[in-house]
């Protein structure tokens, strides 16, 4: 399982909570593939993660933008 730290932070509140949710779904898949060993559960969740990917990096890349800031996106 993976655990969120500090050292993972980007400084802005909303961005480390979606990320937050990353490790979260990183650890069901792990729980499935550990637990079920389910193949169809297992794609479903990286499909959920695909999904939330594309929202995040959407909007990361927004705010950005908007800012101007020369931050990492990451």
């Amino acid at each position: 399982m993976i655990g969120w730290d500090d050292k993972y932070s980007v400084n802005v509140s909303m961005i480390d909570d979606e990320h937050k949710k990353f490790i979260d779904i990183i650890n069901k898949a792990i729980v499935a593939k550990q637990h079920d060993n389910n193949p169809k559960e297992v794609a479903g969740i990286i499909d959920e993660m695909l999904v939330y990917a594309h929202k995040h990096f959407k909007g990361s890349v927004k705010s950005f933008m908007k800012k101007r800031e020369p931050r990492r996106l990451t």
